[in-house]
Parts: structure tokens; sequence; C-alpha cells
């Protein structure tokens, strides 16, 4: 996954109905990656000692019953770049955008990721392309009309011969990737030629025998037959040749029994071998609400350490994996406006893949309205030259592909930032068709119509036709944001309330403009309450 960590803000623990929400507690920081420079921005209200003219309003009840997302705000801060020569250090120019979610709704988690944000456990990070040094692009591929790579099928492939044969656990010579995200969710960056190599080979073997060598290995066969053998002295029958497309209907009969042959397999043609009823393996996929296991965290420390050469603690991995801010629609059905929904709702979810019963992958995701988003993934390094890595990915699709059927707006993979200078991110393009989002006008193109662009410069407006910056045409000074909650200890205030009241610090109220424009002003204004520390 895309990892980025800030100090987090006090935990707050809000529920659907509730209108209040703790402020005790410490700020943490999340452990998935690297710690931020500084907040550019505070989040707390001091008016602690203010006088009693400069105290908050009586409380106004809520505009509307509809449950809201409930925020803190971060503020921009500097990262270490996991994808530059500046990996390890705090990058000046590296800059992302971070709040911390203590609750928040599928629909506007979806809104979100749509304005280029991702999640790292509860913590939402936005990367500020203008002033990074890696420009990270969010991109997306439509698993309802996949074109499947030559390399993927033999990845699924792979894995059925495994399952049917047992073999393959040490045989195979391509090197396996690991994490999904920006890890990398492929082999490895250089295995692409090697296995076209393949493919072309396994193409010509292919071709069936023309009509002169049929002629002559029958001939063949039948002088042989015409020797006497050593046990009886006698010649046996001779075989009759193999009769031969003599008409114009046989021809056209055997040219259409070749092209049926020939046609590209669908994703679930390939899958439907991985439960074969003869395997000498048994695969078993299954869909979890994310929550912590000692079976799951037992792998994740297996795969770290052999992987990683890291020793992850218990509470860094329920952080990072496990906590997820999203309300899970199936137990709270209120809190999404989108109809249909899956059977499982929407929320966060541990896709755990088995073999003979034994948990052997974990793929962490977040199902929502419009997408099933990849958040990250670990395996048990004893399969890692089966790539599960990559079939995992496939095996999000065919998931979508079958939640699809009930729910025809579920039809995206969000596979998290492509980064086209960094020759491992590129593996995510060959997931067809891709997408990328414009950091300027939010509009999704064409991978391959926005590649030349890239090649020319690292940030490039991806849209064709020109305009403006949806983002800098905003001006903060003037964004209105009439209706928006802000929550401040245990009450809940109208933002305009608190304006014309004098309250609020210069600093916080810029903070909060600057997040509705990145969110959406709208957004914001029917749906989150920031949550503002007070001491």
């Amino acid at each position: 996954m895309e990892a980025v960590s800030a100090p987090g803000p006090s935990p707050a623990t809000a529920t659907a109905t509730a209108t209040a929400a703790s402020a005790k507690g410490k700020n943490k920081r999340s452990e998935a990656t690297a710690k931020p420079k500084q907040a550019a921005d505070a989040t707390t209200v001091s008016g602690a000692t203010t006088a009693a003219t400069h105290q908050p309003p009586p409380p106004k009840k809520p505009s509307s019953s509809l449950p809201r997302s409930v925020v803190s705000l971060e503020g921009l801060y500097g990262s270490d770049c996991g994808y530059c020569d500046q990996k390890g250090k705090i990058a000046p120019d590296s800059k992302n955008y971070g709040a911390h979610a203590h609750l928040l709704l599928c629909d506007d988690y979806q809104a979100m990721i749509d304005c280029g944000w991702r999640r790292s456990g509860k913590f939402l990070y936005k990367p500020q392309l203008e002033s990074t040094c890696c420009v990270l692009y969010t991109i997306r591929c439509d698993a309802t009309n996949i074109a499947l790579h030559h390399s993927h099928k033999k990845h699924i492939k792979r894995i059925a011969k495994y399952l049917r044969t047992g073999v393959g656990l040490g045989d195979h010579t391509d090197s396996d990737g690991e994490e999904e995200g920006e890890a990398a969710k492929a082999d490895s960056s250089d295995m692409n030629q090697h296995e076209r190599k393949q493919s072309e080979l396994f193409q010509a073997k292919s071709m069936s025998l023309s009509p002169d060598t049929t002629s002559e290995t029958t001939a063949s066969v039948a002088a042989s037959n015409d020797s006497p053998t050593p046990s009886t002295g006698a010649a046996p029958q001779p075989v009759p040749p193999t009769p031969m497309a003599t008409t114009l209907e046989d021809i056209l009969a055997v040219r259409a029994s070749k092209k049926a042959r020939n046609q590209p397999r669908s994703l679930e043609s390939l899958m439907s071998e991985l439960t074969a009823p003869d395997n000498k393996h048994k695969l078993e996929v299954s869909l979890v609400p994310s929550s912590f296991s000692d079976e799951e965290y037992a792998l994740y420390l297996k795969y770290q350490s052999t992987i990683h050469k890291d020793h992850p603690t218990r509470s860094s991995y329920k952080r990072f994996l496990c906590d997820s801010p999203l309300v899970p629609t199936i137990t709270q059905p209120d809190y999404t406006t989108c109809v249909p929904q899956p059977s499982v709702g929407y929320g966060s979810f541990h896709q755990q893949y088995r073999i003979d019963g034994v948990l052997v992958a974990v793929g962490v995701i977040d199902l929502l309205p419009h997408c099933l988003s990849s958040v990250y993934f670990f395996y048990d390094p004893v399969y890692a030259k089966l790539g599960l890595g990559v079939f995992s990915a496939l095996y999000e699709q065919y998931t979508i592909r079958q939640l699809v059927r009930t729910t025809p707006s579920l039809r995206y993979q969000y596979l998290g930032y492509y980064l086209h200078t960094c020759q491992k991110m590129r593996y995510k393009g060959q997931y067809a068709p891709s997408e990328l989002q414009c950091p300027e006008s939010f509009e999704w193109f064409p991978l391959a119509q926005c590649v030349p662009k890239l090649e020319a410069s690292p940030y490039a407006r991806l849209n064709p036709i020109p305009g403006d910056n949806l983002i800098a045409r905003a001006k903060i000074a003037t964004v209105k944001l009439a209706g928006l909650q802000v929550q401040i200890g245990q009450s809940r205030y109208e933002f305009e309330t608190l304006l014309k009241a004098g309250i609020l610090p210069v600093d916080l109220i810029r903070l909060i403009k600057h997040f509705a424009v990145l969110v959406s002003p709208q957004q914001m204004t029917d749906r989150f309450v920031l949550f503002v520390n007070a001491r």
C-alpha cells in the first residue's frame, strides 16, 4: 500500500447516532510508514481560559439526523519518500495532506479516493502532487471489461498446476514480489520480457501439423508396421491413414475447431481450474470483516521478518491493517445512500486464502459503492514461487465480477497510486483497461493516453482539454461551509455559528477550508463533522 504516517490526534469514539466524542488519549503515530516531519497546522481550539464572552455558544441541534463522518485534521506535513533516493530521510519536497478519521462513511470515503485520498489504518492522506518529489496518480481498472495480460494467465495456470499436481513451490525460477500497493503486487520488474518470450514459444507449439507432414508421418508408421515382429515373425495389419478434410465443409469445420481452441479464455474460465474436484490440493478463499486474529498476525510476522527483515508489534499490526474508520453497512444500513449493495455490505474486509485449510495469504481490501480498493497484501514466504501477489490482484478482479451481478455500480478495482518514474510501480498498468485520474480536473483518462505526457514531465494535467485546476480555482478564503458541523469536546456546533462568535483561531479556519477544498465543499457541508480537541 502507499504508506504514509503522521501523528494522530486524540482518538475519539464516535457512533452513528452519538453527538459526543471523547477527547482523551495520547497522540499516536501510524507505524505503517515513516514519521512525518511536523504537521503544518494545529487542530486545537485554545479556549480553556477564554473570557465568558468568548465561550462557545450553546450547542445547536444538527441540521440533519443522517449519520456523518467524523475526522480530525492534520494539515500539510513532510514525510519519508519510499520511491526516490531520499528514502529514509525527511524529504522537504515530499508533501502530503493528512487527516485522522474516527468514523468514516463508505460513501464519503468513495468521494475522497475519487479526489486522490487513500487510507493507512485510520489515517487519511492525499499527496500534494505539485510539491512532492514523486508524483503519485490514482489508478483504477475496470474489472468488468478486463483484458488479461499473458503473464497474468501464466500466474493463474502456475497456481492451477500446483493445486492439481503439488508441483511448483521449488522448481520455478522467477522471483516474486510482495505487497499490494506501493511495495509491488507483481513478481519482479524485469520478468516481463522473459514471460513474453515464453508466451511466444507456447503459441508456436500450438501450430498444427501440415498435410505434407501428416502424410509423411502416416507413411513412416505404415512402413514400420510392415516389418515382422520379433515375437511372431508375422507382419501386423497396416494402420489406415487418417482421413483428410477434402470438402469445403470439412475444411471449414477444422478451421472453426482451431479458432475455438485459440479463443482467449475468460477470467472465470481460468479460475475454474483452481477448484477442479480432482486437484491434489484444495484452495479456499473467504471474505471476512476486518478484525484482529492470532492466525493472521502470525502469518504477518512471518511475512515481515522474512521479506522485509522487520518485526512489527501486535499493536502496530492492529493499527495498520485491522483498525478501520469505515462503518460496515451490513450492520448499519443507514450509513450508505447507495442501493443496492453487496450481500456482505460495504466496509473493510480481509480476503483470506487457504490451501488445504492452512492460511497462506491475506488481502486487506475496502468494498465501496463504486469499487474494491486494494489496501495491503501479505503471504506465507513458503509459497513465494506461486506469485501470490499477482494472483490476489486477479482474484480481486474476479471478486468484483461476481459482486457486480447484484451491485452494478461496483465495477472498479483501485490499486492505489501509479508512479511512472518508478519502474517497479509500472506493473499496475498491466491490469487493463487502466485509467489515471487527472490531478486538476479529477476526471479519468486511459493510461495509454497519459503515458506520453508522463514521459515529458512527472507532473502533468492529464485532461487534454485546457482548463483551470479545480483546487487552485477554489479560493480558500471564499469557501462557504454553511451547515458544516464542528465537534468540540462533547458538543457539536454549526461552523458558521463559531465563525460569527469569533472563537476559532485563524489557522484552524484556514485548515478547515483547505480540507474542504481537497474533498469538496458540498461533501463537507452535507456529511462531515470535524472533531477539534479542546484544551
